[in-house]
Parts: C-alpha cells; structure tokens; sequence
C-alpha cells in the first residue's frame, strides 16, 4: 500500500506537469509570434528518444531564452526543421515575455499522452483504493482472533452469547460494514445446530437455521429489517417455541 501510494504520489507529480505544459501549449495559440534563432541542442535516440531545442528571441528589445518544445508538433519534426534552418518561431506570452513556447496548440501525440499518463494514475489510484480495503477487513480481522462464531445456549431461559461481537449491535455493524456477509451463531451442545445473520438485498437481512422443527432441514427466512431481527433474538431468548420462530420459513 505504501508502495502504491508512492508511485501514484509520483505520477499525479508527472501527470501536472503535463497538464501544465498542455494547457500553457493550447493557450499558446493566442500568443505572440516572434522569431527564434537555434542556440543549442539535445538528441538523444534508442529505446526512448528525445529531442530539445535551445532558442533566443527578442522581445521589447530584450533577449530572452526557451526551450520548451509544447505539444503542437511533434517533437522530432520541430527539432529537425530547428537544426536545418536555424530558427523555429516562438509563441511568447503577453503578460510574461520570459514565458514561451515553440509549438502551438495540442497534437495527437500530446493527446496520446495525457490520456496515457491519465490512465496510469486512475489504475493506481484504484489499485490504492482495493489495497486500503483489504488493509481494512484484515485489521478488522487482527482486531477479533478469537473464534469466528458466536454463541447460543439451549438451555431455558435461552441466553445469546456475543462472544465475538460483544452484542446484536456489533453483529449489524459487522454486516453493515462488509466485514463479513454472515455472522454465524452456534449453539454451544452442537455446533452444526445454528443460526446464521445473513446480509440480503437493499439493506435487508435474513436469518438461516439448521435447527428445523424436526433438527434435520436447513430453513431461512424472509427479508427481515433489523428490527424485525432483534424482535427474533428477543422472542428466541424468552423462550418462545422454535416451531413459532421459524414459522414460513422455507427450506434451503
């Protein structure tokens, strides 16, 4: 995650930087054209070639200096039409004379990319996103490393035992937040005898039990809301009959 967080830091710095230039270039095409003699020179060809040109120009009688190509034509092309001829024109800015550029507008290539760079930094931004997620549910995680279920006893009057989520509060928030789609609670005599709160559908919830009237069938619920949950656990811990509780309740 840090990792991640760090490269994207870094491509959001590239991705301003070309933004800047982009949008400096695409203005460009009000500004001043002035003529600019060639001073010096930068090729560099292989795998990744580039190419910069070093030019003056005189603007209310003062020399100021540029090499900053913009995005209206490709960079090869300029740099070869600088060096044959000497002089390229340059687009100085009104307000700032210091500030020019050698090329107007946004081409293809420039185009090409900002869009490139720009998808760079969506994919690691949601590359970021997914990992703070998965830190977050396995915090959740390191938090509770006891056991996974909670617990009922059968005895009368019944008693829900919380040991996980401490309360039906910490069960909700359990769902609610994602952390797990179901929060199994067991019955302590037998394990395979349970129920299960499930997350349903447009915040809904549904219960699942393997404790059917005859102990043999797994049976769930309708959509229920989490009051109509709480009144179920409240009805299971007074005791009321399990026949009663799960009543409509359709088999798996």
């Amino acid at each position: 995650m840090v990792v991640t967080g760090g490269l994207l830091a870094f491509v959001g710095w590239l991705l301003l930087g070309e933004i800047e230039e982009a949008w400096r270039s695409f203005q460009a095409r009000e500004w001043n054209e002035v003529p600019a003699t060639v001073t010096g020179y930068h090729e560099k060809t292989g795998r990744f070639d580039s190419y910069a040109l070093w030019c003056e120009y005189v603007y209310g009688n003062k020399v100021y200096e540029t090499c900053s190509m913009g995005y209206g034509e490709d960079d090869k092309a300029l740099y070869e039409r600088g060096m044959k001829d000497g002089e390229v024109t340059a687009y100085v800015n009104p307000d700032d004379p210091e500030d020019a550029i050698l090329s107007a507008g946004i081409n293809q290539d420039g185009w090409i990319d900002l869009a490139f760079w720009t998808a760079v930094f969506a994919s690691l931004g949601w590359a970021l996103v997914r990992e703070m997620r998965i830190f977050r549910r396995r915090f959740y995680d390191a938090e509770y490393k006891q056991q996974t279920a909670l617990y009922l006893e059968g005895e009368e009057p019944r008693m829900c035992l919380w040991s996980r989520w401490e309360s039906l509060d910490g069960v909700f928030l359990c769902l609610t937040e994602k952390i797990r789609k179901y929060v199994r609670i067991e019955e302590g005599s037998d394990p395979l005898n349970g129920v299960a709160v499930c997350s349903g559908k447009n915040g809904a919830f549904f219960l699942v039990t393997e404790k059917d009237i005859d102990h043999e069938d797994v049976v769930y619920s309708p959509d229920m809301t989490r009051e109509d949950v709480e009144r179920w656990f409240s009805d299971y811990e007074g005791g009321a009959p399990l026949v009663q509780l799960i009543e409509g309740w359709k088999k798996v």
